[in-house]
């Protein structure tokens, strides 16, 4: 992980890159270093605050929810694309979505969705989905918060196996 974040850094702070180039060039650094056939998931996205247009590349991630202030919620497709690290030769797609005033994008970690209750059941992205709804008003933070209880009382202690990281931006009402 600490080797993809440095390789996305140093790419993307070149500038002048397109998000699915800035992408070709990390998995194929990714891939030539790579002994032990090591992959990572990652959403990259470039927002424009003031026409609200996000320009990203989904290599394998999850997917992430938009949420209005009305509570209306969805997922951002996914493009389709693999993992980084080991594939090389890859071409990554670029799409594009404009991120309404007032509506949050929300991404968020496979922890998330794949943590487990102690029976055994995964909380899933419905789960999410209907947080998010009830959530949606709140500020980022607090939808990031109100998720990571919802998961932690779901989990009724339950150790996870996987690490749990959200990130929410909102695009500002006025």
């Amino acid at each position: 992980m600490a080797v993809a974040r440095t390789t996305l850094h140093d790419t993307a702070i070149r500038g002048g890159l397109a998000p699915a180039d800035c992408i070709v060039g990390v998995n194929e650094t990714l891939c030539a270093e790579n002994p032990l056939d090591m992959f990572v998931t990652l959403f990259y996205a470039e927002f424009d605050e003031v026409t609200g247009e996000v320009a990203y590349v989904n290599a394998g991630h999850c997917e992430p929810v938009i949420a209005g202030a009305a509570g209306d919620v969805r997922l951002l497709t996914r493009t389709g694309d693999p993992v980084l690290g080991i594939l090389p030769g890859r071409r990554f797609a670029e799409r594009r979505f404009t991120l309404a005033r007032d509506e949050t994008l929300f991404l968020y970690t496979d922890g998330v969705t794949e943590a487990f209750d102690p029976a055994g059941s995964l909380y899933e992205v419905k789960r999410l989905l209907a947080v998010a709804a009830v959530e949606a008003r709140q500020s980022p933070r607090e939808l990031m918060l109100a998720v990571i209880r919802s998961v932690d009382d779901f989990a009724q202690g339950r150790v996870q196996s996987d690490d749990i990281t959200c990130l929410a931006v909102r695009r500002a009402a006025v």
